[in-house]
C-alpha cells in the first residue's frame, strides 16, 4: 500500500499552478538527489539539482561557498536559481537544497512542490560520514536537529504533496505519478 498525504489546495491556486515543474523539497540527507533521478526517469523529464547548479555557476563546492563566504551569500545564489526555475518554461524535476523552500517563499507558484517527509533519526542513520562532511549545516547533530525541527512546519506548509520518504523508491515514484495524474 502506498502511503500518500495530499495537501488541500485553495481552488484559485490549484488551477493556476504549473504541473510541469516538479520541485522536490526536504531536509538535508532525506534522499532528494537519489529519488529525483528515479522520478525524472519515470516521468521522462530532465533533472536539475539546485546545489549542483550553484556549484557549476561558482566553480566551487557548497562547502567551499559556506567556508569562503557565508550562508547569506549561498542563499543569494539559491534565490537566483529559484528565479531561473520560475521563468523557465521547461518541464523538469528539480532537487533542491534543504533550505530552498524556507528561504524562497514563492515556491508554490513555480511548480508542483513535493515534500519528502522522513524522521531526523532516519536521515542520520542513512548518511555516511562523507555525506555529513559535505553538509556545512550538519556538522553539529544537535544544531542540525534544531534546524530540522524549526523547518518542519514550513516544509509541510510549502508543499502540494507530502510523501513518506521511508518508503521504497518505487512506492514514492508511484505516489507522485498518482498525484500528478489526478491534477
Amino acid at each position: 500500500m502506498v502511503n500518500m498525504s495530499i495537501k488541500k489546495k485553495e481552488s484559485k491556486m490549484a488551477s493556476s499552478l504549473p504541473s510541469d515543474k516538479i520541485i522536490l523539497t526536504g531536509f538535508m540527507g532525506c534522499g532528494k538527489s537519489y529519488f529525483s533521478q528515479r522520478l525524472a526517469e519515470a516521468l521522462k523529464l530532465p533533472l536539475y539539482d539546485t546545489d549542483s547548479l550553484i556549484e557549476a555557476k561558482e566553480g566551487i563546492s557548497i562547502t567551499e561557498i559556506f567556508s569562503r563566504y557565508d550562508e547569506s551569500y549561498f542563499r543569494t545564489l539559491e534565490a537566483e536559481i529559484a528565479f531561473d526555475i520560475q521563468k523557465s518554461s521547461q518541464a523538469a524535476v528539480y532537487a533542491t537544497g534543504g533550505g530552498f523552500p524556507i528561504f524562497y517563499h514563492d515556491i508554490l507558484e513555480i511548480g508542483t512542490v513535493i515534500y519528502m517527509d522522513i524522521p531526523f533519526k532516519q536521515i542520520v542513520a542513512r548518511m555516511s560520514t562523507e555525506d555529513i562532511k559535505k553538509r556545512p549545516l550538519f556538522q553539529d547533530l544537535d544544531q542540525a536537529l534544531a534546524l530540522y525541527n524549526s523547518r518542519l512546519e514550513l516544509y509541510k506548509k510549502r508543499s502540494h504533496l507530502q510523501i513518506d520518504a521511508t518508503q521504497s523508491i518505487e512506492q514514492m515514484v508511484q505516489c507522485v505519478q498518482s498525484f500528478l495524474h489526478t491534477r
